[in-house]
């Protein structure tokens, strides 16, 4: 049952009119015909009944009758308050709509509870269907806006879920999960065994690191302290040789001095090679077989020699002796494939070097130039104690070579010439003073205050690691001559200390690195404490799910609602897109013809009813069950007010309709007889609340359908 009632006041210039419903009965069967002149309500009713449903808010309804919904309460020139109360078929209360006020705009719409109806849930159970069939047959086209509204439904709903989910994923991952912490402890044990192997790595650093130190500091303190010694004894003797000497004043020509000088040099050069020299020679030949000679070597004192060579030749044939040991061991070490890799490493490192900030990768490994030039570095670091071994030896022949050619050029060459000079010279009133003797004093000075400062540096070295002046000898042998250093033995001073400044650059690096895992341990350990400290999510365990399948799934059904929609609106406006995938698009259009047929239903066509199978947009054609192909534009005009009709009714959803039908005076009772149908069978369905169809007449009547 429909009841109603209402006021409207207009202000129509010449008077404030008051319009009720006087005509029409303001108590209705839910199915029913209403025939009455113009200007009698029936159009009001309706606005009136659509305006109590949330009309207002219903995008199916048209917008020119929008528009006069709109007006009766929008509008400045009237005012409307009404009453509708609707129940069903069995008198049970549907819901209750009223507008109280003429001036307040509120209308209040409430259900069997008395609970206010929100136009969201109304729309959600109710499908308010309020239409006049103008055009019928261009109209059928704008049954598909349903479906268009559809997309758009499923569109929102899918962007709801899809907004739920990745909340939900972010939940799941902020809550506690199980995996995020077995990653952490895995983590923390990965850097704790990084950690625990670095601190191997750097005990083992600094062990050697203190060997070497050990090592260095002892022999050269040692080895500074013997030739200082020396040294001051070369000085003291040419001192008590030059004041033993009678002051002979002679006269001597500037060639004599010149040779005298260079003479001097050149023992002072032998000398400077033979102490350079002589630490090599003791690591390699103190010991075995080798050590009496050596021995000789280490004693002989090179000006005794060259001033006696006929009687004191021990620089000379051990000297000889010792090259040659050295040049087999260094040309069979030359042949060594290892040592030949070493250097094919060295040359490939120094051409690569002129091209390391290019950003090229070197083909096969694919790794960049600074990379490659890093891992031959390292590969070379392996060969450095062959490499140093190497130029030592190198380093020593060219000593041995240097002190065997000047003993040879000074005693065969120089002091033959410059006795010669001497000869020629006879004793008279001197005009220069022979000063060989101070020159050869100064430079021998100026040698011993720059190893006295290198003795200084050793022993302030040795006393830095803990080990005192008078501790060095009792520690010489088994630092210096002892097993762990044997390896040591081949290095030159400078090698030594550059050995010491890489480890020690080592070490900083590591102890570096350790400093970072420590960093990351500490961050993770904070990690660890905050992970466990939260709840787990009850939906954990469906994390994969739903990220890999169910957001892919609903993107998939996203593009595709966004593909259907494309199509829509070419169906919608006519007009198609020759970009598009016409196989998927004639497919879709396809479905699209068959729920125009399922929602028209039984079609009149002249004097017969047909079954559609397709109402086919495009083609403007209608294909029937049993073959027969009607021309849309070939149907009559109340015909395809009916098909419209019809089509409008046929909505595919469980919501209940409320049917609105205004000036459908172009449809005859052949015509409106399968609109009644279908409304008869909605209406028995309980699929149908309120059905009304209002047609112009010259009298009032008012008649249920059914």
């Amino acid at each position: 049952m429909i009841e109603y009632d209402y006021t409207l006041k207009r202000d129509e210039k010449d008077a404030i009119c008051t319009y009720k419903p006087n005509d029409i009965p303001t108590k209705l069967h839910n199915l029913v015909y209403i025939e009455g002149p113009n200007s009698s309500g029936k159009s009001t009713l309706l606005h009136i009944i659509a305006l109590a449903c949330h009309g207002l808010k219903n995008r199916q309804i048209k917008p020119a009758l929008q528009e006069k919904i709109k007006n009766l309460i929008y509008s400045d020139y009237q005012d409307l308050s009404f009453n509708i109360k609707i129940t069903d078929n069995n008198g049970n209360l549907e819901f209750v709509s009223e507008k109280k006020d003429l001036k307040n705009k509120e209308i209040i719409l409430r259900d069997a509870k008395n609970k206010i109806i929100s136009t969201d849930h109304f729309q959600k159970k109710y499908n308010l269907i309020y239409d006049i069939p103008e055009n019928p047959t261009e109209r059928l086209r704008e049954l598909i806006n349903e479906i268009k509204d559809m997309h758009l439904y499923f569109q929102h709903k899918l962007g709801l879920l899809r907004s739920y989910i990745l909340k939900t994923i972010s939940d799941i991952q902020e809550a506690r999960d199980p995996a995020s912490i077995d990653s952490v402890k895995n983590e923390i044990k990965v850097f704790n065994e990084e950690k625990a192997e670095l601190i191997k790595t750097v005990n083992i650093l600094e062990e050697r690191l203190k060997e070497v130190r050990l090592f260095t500091y002892i022999k050269f303190y040692a080895y500074y302290d013997e030739i200082t010694s020396m040294s001051e004894r070369n000085i003291n003797g040419i001192k008590k040789e030059k004041n033993k000497k009678k002051r002979v004043i002679k006269k001597i020509s500037g060639e004599a001095v010149d040779l005298q000088k260079h003479l001097t040099d050149e023992i002072r050069s032998i000398e400077a090679s033979y102490y350079d020299v002589t630490p090599l020679l003791q690591d390699l030949f103190s010991k075995g077989k080798e050590k009496k000679r050596f021995s000789l070597w280490k004693e002989l004192i090179v000006r005794e020699e060259i001033a006696d060579p006929e009687f004191k030749q021990t620089l000379k044939h051990e000297g000889s002796h010792f090259r040659n040991l050295l040049e087999k061991e260094y040309y069979d070490q030359q042949k060594a494939d290892n040592l030949k890799e070493a250097q094919v490493f060295r040359e490939i490192i120094g051409v690569l070097e002129k091209y390391s900030d290019l950003k090229i990768k070197i083909p096969l490994v694919e790794v960049s130039i600074s990379n490659f030039i890093e891992i031959l570095s390292n590969k070379l670091k392996e060969y450095d104690d062959l490499i140093a071994k190497n130029e030592n030896y190198k380093s020593a022949i060219d000593n041995l070579n240097t002190i065997l050619a000047k003993r040879e050029h000074v005693v065969n060459t120089l002091r033959p010439k410059l006795s010669k000079l001497y000869v020629k010279e006879k004793d008279t009133q001197a005009t220069v003073d022979d000063d060989t003797d101070e020159y050869q004093i100064e430079k021998l000075e100026n040698q011993l205050t720059e190893n006295k400062e290198k003795k200084e540096y050793y022993k302030t070295a040795c006393f830095n690691i803990g080990v005192s002046e008078q501790d060095i000898k009792m520690l010489y042998p088994s630092a210096v001559m002892g097993r762990p250093s044997k390896d040591l033995r081949d290095y030159k001073e400078t090698n030594l200390r550059d050995k010491i400044y890489d480890m020690e650059k080592a070490l900083s690096k590591k102890r570096g690195e350790i400093n970072a895992k420590e960093t990351n341990l500490q961050y993770l350990s904070k990690e660890l404490k905050r992970l466990e400290r939260k709840e787990p999510h009850p939906y954990q365990m469906h994390l994969n799910f739903l990220k890999d399948i169910l957001l892919r799934d609903i993107q998939i059904m996203e593009q595709k609602m966004n593909t259907f929609g494309s199509y829509t609106k070419q169906l919608i406006n006519n007009k198609y897109v020759s970009s598009d995938d016409l196989e998927d698009r004639k497919k879709y259009f396809d479905h699209v013809a068959s729920y125009l047929a399922k929602r028209v239903g039984i079609i009149r066509h002249i004097d017969n009813d047909y079954v559609p199978e397709k109402i086919d947009l495009v083609g403007k054609t209608i294909f029937t069950k049993y073959g027969k192909e009607i021309k849309i534009a070939d149907l009559g005009t109340g015909q395809g007010q009916s098909a419209y009709l019809k089509g409008l009714l046929g909505a595919d959803d469980n919501r209940k309709i409320i049917a609105l039908f205004d000036e459908v005076a172009m449809m005859d009772s052949k015509s409106l007889t399968p609109v009644y149908e279908k409304l008869k069978e909605l209406h028995n369905n309980g699929q149908l609340l309120v059905g009304i169809i209002v047609q112009k007449a010259e009298t009032i009547n008012v008649t249920p359908i059914g």
